[in-house]
């Protein structure tokens, strides 16, 4: 992996490369054909850093998939900043209009090289997600499907690192979509987690776990935006799911459930 270093001058990004390069990566000049040589010398797998001399130099990179572009700025306070500051601004911004820049990390107006150091123990510059985060993200592309008025919540279940099967909450087949007034309860003003008697709506645990059998859940893990109800959680457990792997918390009971599952030998996790 290759991390390239943006920044105005005395923005620090000399001091970030050297601290980089005490965490173990290795320091590699910049030069327009960098992205062809790592490949022909078959260095693109090391944990490398550079230096890019203007945002344009990006351009000869960004195309490459083991490549991350981290641009740093000076503190806005700092004696150090200038009308060259603005050139630069502005020479990024284009890019990003351009869509030549359209991930990267970006460290805005920290107050010190240490709070700097601190930022940036915090952050993984893994281009490559894990497989939980992978899934989740997943579960979050689902949950834009749901048609429920009181909250939009997606699930998949995953078994030997495959997806198995999707759901989402909404109405059930053939009723109106909840936002078209299928559902009287999620278009009333009770609060979340209330009347869920009178709520048509399938949730998302549920739809996931409807389209697939007993034998295909069993040991399986699901991924579901928020923290799973009591009414899921009976679903959850009856149709054997290992583990549950979360991103949102849902309501006040969810220290209830909680202990509903540890009960049940179901390990939950937050990610």
């Amino acid at each position: 992996m290759l991390l390239c270093i943006l920044g105005p001058k005395k923005s620090g990004k000399h001091a970030f490369t050297n601290y980089l390069c005490n965490l173990s990566y290795t320091y590699i000049g910049y030069s327009p054909d960098l992205s062809s040589t790592l490949i022909c010398e078959s260095k693109w797998n090391k944990s490398l850093v550079t230096i890019l001399p203007d945002p344009e130099s990006w351009l000869n990179l960004r195309k490459r998939p083991f490549v991350h572009l981290i641009i740093i700025y000076a503190p806005s306070k700092s004696i150090w900043r200038n009308s060259n500051d603005d050139s630069f601004f502005l020479k990024v911004l284009n890019l990003k209009l351009d869509k030549s820049i359209t991930q990267c990390t970006e460290i805005p107006n920290y107050c010190t090289i240490e709070s700097l150091f601190s930022f940036v123990s915090t952050l993984d510059f893994n281009i490559r997600p894990t497989f939980d985060k992978y899934f989740m993200d997943v579960a979050v592309s689902v949950s834009l499907r749901s048609n429920c008025m009181k909250m939009k919540i997606g699930a998949i279940i995953v078994k030997d690192k495959r997806i198995i099967a999707t759901g989402y909450n909404g109405t059930p087949k053939s009723m109106l979509n909840c936002f078209e007034g299928g559902c009287n309860r999620c278009n009333s003003n009770v609060g979340n987690n209330k009347g869920l008697t009178y709520c048509v709506c399938i949730h998302a645990e549920e739809s996931a776990l409807l389209n697939i059998g007993y034998e295909r859940c069993v040991n399986s893990y699901i991924y579901v935006t928020h923290f799973p109800c009591q009414l899921c959680f009976r679903k959850i457990v009856q149709m054997g799911i290992k583990k549950v792997l979360y991103r949102f918390k849902y309501s006040l009971e969810d220290d209830i459930v909680n202990d509903y599952f540890k009960s049940s030998d179901i390990e939950t996790e937050s990610i």
